[in-house]
């Protein structure tokens, strides 16, 4: 399914808009753990890495259009996949 980056919360976790089905979700690359980057909002510590990750995942992603394969969704409502 063809779809489109809106937001990347971390290396490994996105905002996509779905044109073909008219929504936004939340979506994570399924079996990938990526370190976390350091959060303004609750002034949380980063792990080694985390920002970085960040950086490359904006730099690659961001306002792209990317082809998506949903295997399953978590108990929060994100769809998992690749």
């Amino acid at each position: 399914r063809s779809s489109f980056r809106q937001f990347v919360a971390n290396g490994a976790r996105f905002k996509l808009t779905v044109p073909k089905e008219n929504c936004i979700i939340s979506f994570a690359c399924a079996g990938v753990r990526c370190p976390k980057c350091a959060r303004r909002d609750t002034g949380a510590d980063e792990e080694p890495f985390g920002n970085e990750a960040l950086a490359v995942t904006r730099s690659l992603c961001l306002q792209r259009e990317v082809d998506i394969e949903v295997e399953s969704i978590d108990k929060m409502g994100t769809f998992l996949g690749r």
